[in-house]
């Protein structure tokens, strides 16, 4: 049985889009746009991480990233019912039972236990949360990153809902929407989406957030001489390439921007979708900042471009590659598995033919920091205006 007559779903992100897509299965449709804007918006944040027996790895974080999940839904004013328990029976129970009375679920499952996924396997492991609209004695009907819902084994969904303790066997059912105090609350979203750029962070270091964070960023891609500068961290070769080209599984400065949220150039054209749509709902005039958060996509395609340059061969190809997987996962995340191990197999031979060129890696280097550069100024001009409408 399924509990939705809807056979095709737009949210795209593990969060907003499952919200959206949980929402539209339950006929009260939300677009993710909305969701993001809703759960913080976007962000920026810089960091570097290195642990033993890795390589380091950047993590540029273009969406607010401080419980997004739950300040989405209760900015959107969504009442839910939240079931945990950790005995898998009662976890199967509670989804079955829900399911049965006609409520579509979101429940929390490890992404890397996902075969749909193809994402590398070794002692990682992420809780992301994702919906089921279905069930028959085998698996279960659920939509996870496609626009189309598929099926998945039933122990397999149960054995991948138990892999971390915090969220184990949790599910949600939607309880009702109320819209009245919607204007102000999304009011309030764009007010945290402010903060994170302006004021100090909830957590971690000040230097890592927002416009600060992007000085420091592009600060760090120009030193040459000390130990934080991207010329001592990510040396041409195999670390250069890890930080700007990344691999499946842990993303560089192109994937963060391209792949990680919603839609391309970090989000911000989707941010400027929201700003349209909180513009009727709150009734302020948003557009002038829309068109510049527009404009501010444009540049952040050019930070992603620079870390890919057309002029460098095999870059590019690696970028096309990286284009054509995502299409592929998008289309038919079951159905192309094979071909994407095939072609991530593919990638990493590639990455190993980009040899370490000093001057070359220097060059990209400087080319992220001068468009990073663009992105700061116009966001900085954007967020002082977005500000002054909502003060």
């Amino acid at each position: 049985m399924r509990v939705t007559d809807l056979d095709e779903f737009s949210g795209r992100h593990y969060e907003t889009g499952t919200i959206a897509n949980w929402l539209a299965a339950c006929g009260h449709p939300v677009t993710e746009a909305l969701a993001l804007g809703a759960s913080g918006g976007i962000a920026f944040g810089y960091f570097v991480f290195e642990y033993k027996g890795h390589q380091p790895h950047v993590a540029l974080l273009t969406r607010n990233t401080f419980d997004p999940f739950t300040v989405a839904l209760d900015h959107l004013r969504i009442k839910r019912n939240v079931m945990e328990t950790v005995k898998p029976e009662k976890g199967e129970e509670n989804l079955r039972r829900e399911l049965y009375m006609g409520r579509p679920v979101i429940v929390w499952a490890d992404a890397f236990s996902a075969p749909w996924k193809a994402l590398p396997q070794g002692g990682m492991w992420a809780m992301q949360p994702l919906l089921v609209i279905g069930y028959d004695e085998a698996s279960y009907l659920i939509v996870d990153g496609s626009p189309k819902p598929f099926e998945v084994d039933r122990e397999l969904l149960l054995k991948m809902r138990g892999v971390v303790k915090k969220d184990r066997y949790r599910c949600i059912t939607l309880e009702g929407v109320n819209e009245d105090s919607r204007p102000e609350l999304l009011k309030d979203a764009i007010r945290n989406c402010l903060k994170l750029f302006l004021e100090k962070p909830p957590a971690g270091s000040a230097k890592n957030f927002g416009l600060s964070g992007m000085d420091e960023f592009i600060r760090a891609l120009r030193d040459e001489t000390t130990a934080k500068g991207w010329a001592k961290l990510f040396p041409a070769g195999e670390k250069f390439m890890q930080g700007v080209a990344g691999r499946i599984g842990q993303p560089g400065i192109y994937d963060w921007i391209e792949s990680w949220g919603t839609n391309h150039n970090a989000d911000r054209g989707t941010y400027a979708s929201f700003l349209r749509e909180a513009s009727a709902i709150c009734g302020l005039d948003f557009e002038p900042v829309a068109q510049k958060f527009d404009e501010s996509a444009r540049l952040w395609q050019s930070v992603a471009e620079a870390s890919l340059p057309d002029s460098q061969p095999p870059l590019n190809k690696l970028k096309a590659m990286k284009q054509e997987y995502e299409k592929l996962r998008w289309n038919d995340p079951l159905g192309t598995v094979t071909r994407r191990l095939e072609m991530r197999q593919e990638m990493v031979d590639l990455r190993m033919q980009l040899g370490e060129d000093v001057d070359t890696a220097r060059e990209i280097r400087y080319g992220i920091a001068s468009a990073m550069e663009a992105v700061r100024a116009c966001e900085a001009d954007a967020l002082t205006e977005l500000k002054s409408v909502v003060s």
